[in-house]
């Protein structure tokens, strides 16, 4: 899951230095962040799953 995040964060970065917005919205340490934001959000999503049938609280019987 820490490489999908890093992978999905540096395609969402590279996305808005693509498109051009960094300069323009936000500025570049502030889609850098959101960038952060996004992908720590979708991988501790991700992550959630495996942990939350590990501690028992999903059970697939």
């Amino acid at each position: 899951m820490a490489a999908l995040s890093l992978h999905l964060f540096l395609g969402l970065w590279s996305l808005t230095q693509s498109i051009g917005i960094t300069s323009h919205t936000l500025g570049e340490p502030g889609m850098r962040g959101l960038a952060a934001c996004e992908a720590i959000a979708i991988g501790l999503g991700y992550a959630s799953i495996p942990v939350a049938v590990l501690v028992g609280v999903l059970d697939f019987a």
